[in-house]
């Protein structure tokens, strides 16, 4: 699996947040930045950030066949708490979907507070805010997992050539 960055700036956070959009049939509203993951030249997975404030990031996630992978959990934490240097990220699911607030809790993330009617009209429209702080990450930022692979052209091509073919 390869790692492609992606910053306000640039064409892989444009082509990153294009699929992202398409998979999840919601937008994304710049500015924000990206990391996607590619295997066989084909994005299978993107996480989107956005609401970066110095101190606190947003995250939006989304894997094919819903397979957030440990490298992908690694390559998120390393991005909000080295690469970004921030002290919290924070995570605002549907109430209705319990599957990601439970992996949300498994991972670390913590409860904080319930905003009323934040994606629509009803009780499970409401989104449920957890964070994770940098203590809690560490466990994840010192895990096995080899680094990440430094950004090169050849995996620029291959999230070009995943959205072109999609």
């Amino acid at each position: 699996m390869q790692t492609v960055y992606g910053s306000p700036s640039d064409d892989n956070a444009r082509i990153i947040g294009e699929w992202f959009a398409a998979q999840t049939k919601r937008p994304v509203h710049p500015p924000f930045s990206a990391i996607g993951w590619v295997v066989d030249q084909q994005l299978c997975g993107a996480a989107i950030f956005n609401d970066y404030n110095g101190s606190n990031i947003e995250l939006h996630i989304f894997a094919v066949d819903e397979r957030v992978t440990r490298q992908m959990i690694v390559d998120v934490f390393d991005y909000v708490f080295v690469r970004a240097n921030c002290n919290r990220l924070t995570a605002k699911p549907y109430r209705k979907n319990k599957a990601v607030r439970k992996f949300a809790e498994r991972l670390g993330f913590a409860y904080e507070a319930t905003l009323k009617n934040y994606y629509g009209p009803t009780r499970g429209d409401d989104a449920l805010v957890y964070r994770m702080d940098r203590a809690t990450a560490e466990r994840w930022l010192q895990s096995n997992v080899p680094p990440i692979q430094s950004r090169d052209s050849s995996t620029d091509r291959a999230v070009a050539h995943a959205v072109s073919t999609s």
